[in-house]
């Protein structure tokens, strides 16, 4: 949380994030994914939407945006938490949730308050990979939740889809 307080600056992909979720609720409000490489957009505006909040709730500060990142990423790992704890029980929902925060807090970048698409979509993927388990163990509750973070994590960065793809398709084999 130290960039919060520095005054960061949106850079690059950021900026771009920046610049379209200040757009939400406007003539101009994104109907499509932020730009990715080759001239197309990734497959949906959902990030700036829900970024569009806490953006609004901090006054337009570009801070918002890690603000937003931060509620999307900690709701994620709450919901991971959740739902390995009722398959699998407590001590094994510790030991993912301490994993999950390993990876969070050594991997390059701030990846827990980053909002670009790639981070952003890490940890829905993640839910997307327990929900599956969890249906699999013959909770089906948690298939809304397998199809909710598996489409959220395909619209923030197309370089998910094939492995949401495959969950869903593992789950529908598998029952």
């Amino acid at each position: 949380m130290v960039r919060v307080r520095s005054g960061w600056v949106p850079l690059g992909d950021n900026a771009l994030t920046w610049m379209w979720t200040d757009a939400v609720g406007g003539r101009h409000t994104p109907l499509v994914g932020g730009d990715a490489r080759f001239g197309w957009n990734h497959l949906g505006p959902w990030i700036f939407y829900m970024l569009a909040v806490p953006y609004r709730l901090t006054g337009r500060s570009p801070n918002g945006l890690l603000v937003a990142a931060g509620v999307v990423n900690i709701g994620c790992f709450v919901a991971i938490g959740r739902c390995v704890r009722s398959i699998a029980g407590d001590r094994v929902a510790a030991v993912v949730c301490a994993a999950t925060l390993v990876f969070l807090l050594t991997a390059r970048g701030p990846r827990l308050i980053d909002p670009w698409n790639p981070y952003i979509g890490q940890l829905l993927f993640m839910l997307a990979v327990v929900s599956c388990w969890a249906v699999l163990t013959g909770d089906s509750r948690w298939m809304a939740w397998l199809v909710g973070a598996g489409s959220l994590a395909t619209q923030a960065h197309i370089a998910f889809m094939p492995p949401c793809v495959a969950l869903v398709v593992i789950v529908v084999v598998g029952l």
